[in-house]
């Protein structure tokens, strides 16, 4: 009898160890496969928002957020107060949804954003790049640069990291080709993680990125990254530009898109 309920005894603390390596396994920083959620949702966001888009403009309003990466309590009631607010078509989220780039990371930013009411896209931010999260990014959004028209405005989504993909420029080329779009659209805005006066960008980068948005007339360059909250023009450019805060800081940033004037206000929850 006792040897009976030894080997019960054994047999349970092998399946205990054998299910906790398991999880182990799962949130591995070298794990890249997103399984169940691999849908890249951009492309689906995008393809929604083209469908219903205006081919002439139309006023409209989307929200803005960024830097969710370990403030989930404050990101669960973000989304819940975005769920409130009727009056915006779209939210992009700024980048930085990880703060290490592993599995486990990406797939509670999936739980959490997934009773959202609204088109929700997402831009890579240098932390998402870390382990092998630029692989499960791609797999579960899609491209790092990507373009969005929406009536009759033109949203170019960059993919400016740096130093956390080894690499010593972004895809300026690409950038400039998204936003050659004629003088028929309204707006063109850019949207990019990293703001071109970070440490990141070189002298040379900062002044190319700055140029580009003048040359193409860009009516607003949007990021995160420095969990502080700026909106205005700089001096080294004549283009505004719009940072928003982290997650942390209890507000959503929204863009309110007319015609001739954009206007940003930022709200509570």
């Amino acid at each position: 009898m006792k040897k009976f309920l030894l080997s019960i005894f054994v047999t349970l603390v092998l399946i205990s160890i054998v299910s906790s390596c398991e999880n182990l396994i799962e949130y591995s920083p070298y794990q890249a496969g997103v399984g169940s959620y691999g849908k890249q949702g951009n492309l689906q966001s995008i393809r929604g928002l083209e469908n219903g888009s205006h081919a002439e403009f139309k006023p409209f309003k989307i929200a803005l957020i960024g830097d969710s990466h370990t403030f989930y309590d404050d990101f669960q009631l973000q989304i819940k107060a975005l769920n409130k607010m009727d009056s915006i078509d779209f939210v992009v989220h700024n980048g930085d949804i990880t703060l290490s780039g592993i599995y486990r990371e990406f797939v509670w930013f999936e739980d959490i954003t997934k009773d959202l009411n609204h088109p929700l896209i997402t831009l890579i931010g240098n932390h998402d790049f870390l382990s092998n999260g630029e692989y499960i990014y791609k797999d579960m959004f899609g491209p790092f640069n990507f373009t969005l028209d929406y009536n009759n405005c033109r949203f170019v989504f960059f993919d400016d990291t740096i130093w956390e993909k080894n690499v010593e420029d972004p895809d300026f080329k690409w950038l400039k080709n998204a936003c050659s779009v004629g003088d028929d659209i309204t707006h063109i805005f850019v949207f990019a993680h990293i703001p071109p006066w970070s440490k990141q960008f070189s002298v040379g980068n900062h002044y190319l990125y700055n140029k580009i948005i003048e040359d193409q007339n860009v009516s607003l360059s949007v990021h995160g990254h420095t969990h502080s909250y700026f909106y205005g023009k700089r001096e080294d450019s004549d283009v505004p530009f719009l940072v928003t805060g982290d997650t942390e800081d209890r507000q959503i940033v929204v863009l309110d898109v007319q015609a001739d004037t954009l206007m940003v206000s930022r709200e509570s929850f």
